[in-house]
């Protein structure tokens, strides 16, 4: 099981961070960290997850080991002798992405201060990628620059119009009434989408950060209009620079059929690949498209045939911590030969 420690709740009104009460909890900032290894020497694999901690648990105390695959990652570290403890961020819906940057900004800090921490390794999935990416310009401890790999993935770099509920509403109901001529079928099948996408989507404050930038709405009271346009700002690309690696994940359908969806056999891939069909003309991977997913002179791999969803997907999973187990490695392997050199 995972235990919850709760770092912050979002003030909306005041906009800081206080404690959070005990009714506060399911809804604020909190890691759920799971003991794979009590050693000594450790490295760390930071999972952020753009869901509340209610999303998860029922108790807000504990996270099960299987919840989006977490016993398979750590099962994954453990046979690849990788001392590794596990975490997994759960964001404060109503907390401004940046400023959750910050919190994790801070985390890293402190980790990396500890001397038996060897990697902190963050895979930041979806609009965690885009407050990954403002992370280490926060860093105060050039050691976090030293002992840090991020690893994005499927992360709207541009927005996506799939965070902007007010003008993906209105669209998705006119698509569906140009292919669904009757009048009960569509509205089912909409309802039926929304349905599907409120239970994956905050609908809130960080969604609408990496929404398509809303002009009828107040972004000072709902979202942070600059958060899209800065994520790869001279800083930000600067200080990404200068971590131990950072790679990027793109995720997209590609040419899969609709019979190779139904092989998923999950609704999940399903409603990604509708979405993908109908909103994106087959070039998303369900909630992001592929093309806004790259980024310039940095290390990109492409998951073809993968939706948004990665962590139900043995494949792509597989694909990332093969790459995340390797730059560990290549990073020990590193510091070895430096101490001997040191010790010659």
């Amino acid at each position: 099981m995972g235990n919850i420690t709760y770092l912050a709740k979002w003030d909306s009104i005041n906009h800081t961070w206080h404690k959070p009460e005990t009714e506060e909890y399911g809804k604020s900032i909190a890691f759920a960290t799971f003991n794979y290894a009590e050693i000594p020497e450790q490295d760390y694999f930071i999972i952020i997850h753009g869901s509340r901690v209610e999303n998860f648990s029922k108790d807000n105390i504990q996270i099960k080991d299987n919840t989006i695959g977490i016993d398979k990652i750590g099962n994954f570290f453990a046979q690849n002798k990788q001392n590794m403890q596990i975490k997994l961020l759960l964001l404060d819906n109503d907390a401004p992405l940046i400023e959750e940057a910050r919190v994790l900004a801070n985390y890293i800090d402190a980790l990396a201060m500890i001397p038996s921490t060897r990697t902190i390794n963050v895979l930041a999935h979806s609009k965690g990628g885009a407050l990954a990416f403002y992370v280490p310009s926060y860093f105060k401890n050039p050691l976090s620059f030293a002992k840090t790999n991020i690893f994005t993935s499927a992360t709207p770099f541009k927005g996506t119009l799939l965070a902007a509920p007010p003008i993906l509403y209105p669209q998705i109901k006119e698509i569906i009434a140009s292919y669904v001529k009757n009048e009960n079928l569509a509205n089912h099948l909409y309802n039926f989408i929304i349905k599907k996408y409120e239970s994956i989507s905050s609908n809130s404050h960080m969604d609408y950060d990496i929404g398509i930038p809303l002009s009828d709405v107040p972004s000072s009271n709902v979202y942070d209009a600059n958060f899209i346009p800065n994520i790869l700002s001279h800083q930000n690309l600067a200080a990404m620079g200068k971590l131990n690696a950072y790679h990027n994940f793109i995720i997209g359908f590609g040419d899969l059929s609709f019979g190779d969806i139904l092989k998923y056999n999950s609704l999940n891939a399903l409603y990604l690949y509708t979405l993908d069909r109908l909103i994106f003309d087959g070039l998303s991977d369900g909630m992001v498209l592929t093309s806004t997913q790259r980024i310039e002179n940095f290390a990109n791999h492409s998951l073809d045939h993968s939706h948004h969803d990665i962590f139900s997907q043995t494949e792509a999973m597989s694909t990332i911590l093969h790459l995340v187990n390797d730059t560990i490695d290549e990073q020990h392997d590193k510091e070895l030969f430096t101490l001997k050199r040191k010790n010659n």
